[in-house]
């Protein structure tokens, strides 16, 4: 049971409470500003994109006594909510002398120096894109090596992403535009369950055929796990042009421009 006391603190646009039982604190802060705040070592107001209705920043921690440790973090924003849990901590025995940061990065991690833009050509370009094997809505199995006779539009996406969400109504309009030469197929690299695919879909009329991926699918592409990614496949599954991140306008047309050339 919580103490009876908690404490509020109200500091211009940050509200914070504090609450405690015998066997945890928690912490919740609620900042009340005109843009979203994000931390990178500092807060950063983030500019409010086209695609964001309402500004919302709350950060809550929940901290066990027995340890003096944090074991779950809950983040929210307009555009999305995450938890996180960590349970049964050990502390390493790691010689911190001996310690070497990049040992603990990925073989195909990339690394670039804060504010670099991330390269707009792809290794994957020219070259045949990974087939994949995934269940739509309905459990039924689709493989990009089923779908015949089209090019095709591969948007790797992610639920919660916001410039994922303001890519579909562009989206959308695609089929209606080339109606006989284009296919447009997302798949979520977010590992979202099929009731939240579904309900996503529902919610936002998606008219193109969405996907519920797997942890391959986003090792295969090279995205990192970032997204949106769009790859242009041709009619023989070959890369022909990839883009990463939407930008809304900007992106319709340089997507378009691709589309159109290999039409020719």
């Amino acid at each position: 049971m919580w103490k009876a006391l908690s404490v509020t603190y109200w500091e211009d646009s940050l509200t914070r409470e504090i609450k405690e039982t015998e066997e945890i604190y928690y912490v919740k802060m609620t900042i009340h500003e005109e843009n979203q705040i994000e931390f990178f070592g500092k807060p950063c107001r983030i500019p409010t994109p086209p695609f964001y209705m309402e500004p919302t920043s709350i950060y809550e921690l929940w901290v066990d006594k027995s340890t003096g440790l944090p074991y779950k973090v809950r983040r929210e924003m307009s555009h999305s909510i995450s938890t996180n849990t960590v349970s049964e901590v050990k502390l390493n025995g790691l010689d911190p002398a001996a310690f070497n940061l990049y040992d603990c990065f990925p073989t195909d991690y990339e690394i670039r120096m804060y504010g670099q833009k991330k390269r707009s050509t792809s290794a994957l370009e020219g070259k045949k894109a990974p087939d994949w094997q995934l269940a739509d809505t309905t459990g039924r199995l689709v493989s990009l090596s089923g779908l015949q006779g089209k090019i095709i539009l591969l948007n790797l996406t992610g639920i919660g992403c916001g410039p994922c969400h303001a890519a579909i109504p562009f989206l959308n309009t695609l089929k209606g535009r080339f109606p006989n030469d284009l296919d447009v197929v997302a798949i979520d690299t977010w590992g979202r369950k099929q009731s939240s695919i579904r309900n996503y879909i529902r919610h936002n009329a998606i008219r193109y055929l969405f996907l519920e991926g797997t942890p391959d699918i986003a090792k295969a592409y090279q995205t990192g796990g970032a997204a949106p990614y769009f790859f242009l496949l041709d009619e023989n599954r070959v890369v022909r042009k990839m883009f990463f991140g939407y930008k809304v306008g900007e992106s319709d047309k340089e997507i378009i421009r691709a589309i159109e050339a290999l039409l020719r």
